[in-house]
């Protein structure tokens, strides 16, 4: 599996929640994984600009109709996020020819 992280902010400055992002990731596992392809990634960027934290999460999605579909992660974060942050916050979700992103902009 190939795994991109890059990770553009001063993080002595930046306090986030706990385990906020680790959702996000773990979807990758659950849902991006196919043990039988050698074209598996995730890419994970992090970055800092105008008063805003953002989290970039890509990763390849295989169809199988054996995969569970639809756990309680994404929706437990954006529960999470409307408590912590109201609607000072922007999580969209796309997928693509096979590609899942997940974006998530913090205010800081």
């Amino acid at each position: 599996m190939r795994v991109d992280i890059e990770v553009n902010v001063d993080s002595n400055a930046i306090e986030l929640p706990p385990m906020l992002i680790i959702p996000l990731v773990e979807n990758v596992f659950k849902h991006g994984i196919d043990k039988r392809s050698t074209e598996n990634y995730l890419s994970l960027k992090i970055q800092s600009a105008d008063g805003k934290l953002m989290i970039r999460v890509s990763n390849r999605v295989f169809e199988d109709k054996n995969t569970q579909q639809g756990g309680n992660g994404l929706k437990n974060l954006i529960s999470r996020l409307d408590l912590l942050y109201g609607k000072n916050y922007t999580f969209e979700r796309t997928l693509t020819t096979n590609v899942f992103n997940a974006n998530l902009e913090l205010p800081l």
